[in-house]
């Protein structure tokens, strides 16, 4: 049980999901993840109020990468 909290506590504070926190509690680090088009549009809804390096945080990839991705995907919507 006391591992789940820890968990909890690490999605708390580096703001990731509870997935990404139990595997940085097992692992040590934070795999790329495969983002679908569904992940990407929820990127461009955090931005509204975060930075392009806290969401990267979030799914384990660079900021450059997150605004890429977004790039990508305003351009691939319009």
């Amino acid at each position: 049980m006391i591992y789940n909290y820890y968990a909890l506590m690490v999605a708390i504070f580096r703001k990731c999901t509870p997935e990404q926190a139990f595997e940085l509690l097992e692992n040590g680090k934070l795999k790329r993840m495969k983002l679908n088009n569904d992940d990407i549009a929820y990127m461009v809804e955090l931005k509204k109020e975060l930075t392009y390096k806290e969401i990267g945080e979030m799914y384990g990839l660079s900021p450059d990468a997150v605004h890429n991705r977004i790039r990508r995907f305003k351009r691939q919507i319009s």
